[in-house]
């Protein structure tokens, strides 16, 4: 009985060993991609106009409660709310505040706000540079053993 959980025991550290590294690389990945979505929509988005806060939104999770604030704007006489992708456990705004707002003028429905992409997009890319560099290492060098392991028999 013994053997068979210290062999389980092994077997999911070997499984555990294995698949992290992989798991950190593709949210590496992941967090490069968010920073190109962004890229492009600050590139669709280039007329700037004034938006209001109009309340912030709380997402509640296992982790905590973060805000998702919501913006109105008006662009050619019709009124947008749209609510930022960018939640976050510190709230930012109050409701009334006024936000410079990037917009396609093609579709106005797509924004931007430099100020939220910012500070995310630095988060991100510190994120995905240790996930993806670490990750990848681990894989080198468990590969590496693994290739000893069969030269050295």
């Amino acid at each position: 009985m013994t053997k068979i959980i210290i062999g389980l025991i092994i077997n999911l550290y070997i499984y555990l060993l294995c698949s992290l590294p992989f798991i950190m690389v593709i949210r590496g990945w992941y967090c490069f991609r968010l920073i190109a979505r962004d890229g492009k929509t600050e590139k669709r988005c280039r007329y700037l106009l004034k938006g209001t806060v109009i309340d912030n939104r709380i997402v509640t999770s296992k982790r905590g409660s973060a805000y998702n604030p919501r913006f109105g704007y008006t662009f050619n006489g019709r009124e947008y709310k749209a609510e930022t992708p960018y939640a976050t456990f510190v709230k930012r705004f109050e409701a009334g505040d006024e936000v410079d707002i990037y917009i396609d003028e093609k579709h106005p429905e797509i924004f931007w706000i430099p100020s939220e992409a910012e500070g995310l997009n630095r988060i991100n890319k510190m994120e995905g540079t240790i996930l993806t560099g670490l990750g990848g290492a681990f894989i080198v060098v468990e590969v590496g053993a693994f290739i000893n392991s069969i030269v050295s028999r």
